[in-house]
């Protein structure tokens, strides 16, 4: 018997969110779902998708971290993305995430751990959106001040539809994981979106 229920996924496997198993994770139901969710509870100027945020995320960190940051929001496919300020109100849906984490990293041959750097860069693409996403934007300096950190110096100015981040998730994964070449209209893709 396994906890909870399950839902159908974009590649119509039943996964069960709070009794996940391995070969339940599939790739492009991670591409898929996090390319149609909106970062921000939909708060934003644009249509900006977890799976741009990760694309964005694996470019900032070492080579060995791009494999884990790309997929450090993993979970929110099975359990959609809740804004932070509510997420820490609710300790038992961050276990299940945690949980449903470690099970998708653990697929892709990734210990099942929270990488420094995946959650620093993480920290810079929040500051980095809010300033150029948010309608009301951020001044960098509250960040330094209150976080530490800086937002990149490159400014998001064109967001990807769900359709392309989607692509550019996979292709991002296939060439991490895979050790493939991005094709030249997935590099000209993401030098358009201003990516790499």
């Amino acid at each position: 018997m396994r906890t909870g229920d399950f839902i159908i996924t974009y590649k119509q496997i039943e996964f069960w969110p709070l009794d996940p198993k391995e070969d339940e994770v599939n790739i492009e139901d991670l591409g898929h779902a996090l390319g149609m969710l909106c970062r921000y509870n939909g708060h934003c100027k644009f249509f900006y998708s977890i799976a741009e945020h990760s694309i964005r995320a694996s470019y900032i960190v070492s080579k060995e971290f791009a494999l884990p940051a790309l997929l450090h929001d993993g979970e929110e496919t099975y359990l959609s993305d809740i804004p932070s300020p509510l997420k820490i109100f609710m300790p038992q849906f961050k276990v299940w995430g945690n949980n449903l984490q470690a099970v998708i990293y653990k697929k892709y041959g990734l210990p099942g751990e929270e990488y420094k750097q995946v959650k620093d860069a993480d920290r810079i693409m929040l500051i980095t959106e809010m300033r150029d996403l948010l309608p009301s934007g951020i001044n960098p300096n509250w960040a330094i001040a209150k976080m530490g950190i800086k937002p990149l110096e490159k400014r998001i100015k064109h967001t990807m539809s769900p359709k392309i981040a989607e692509r550019l998730f996979l292709a991002r994964f296939n060439e991490l994981y895979y050790n493939k070449k991005l094709n030249i209209t997935n590099k000209l893709l993401m030098k358009y979106y201003g990516v790499i």
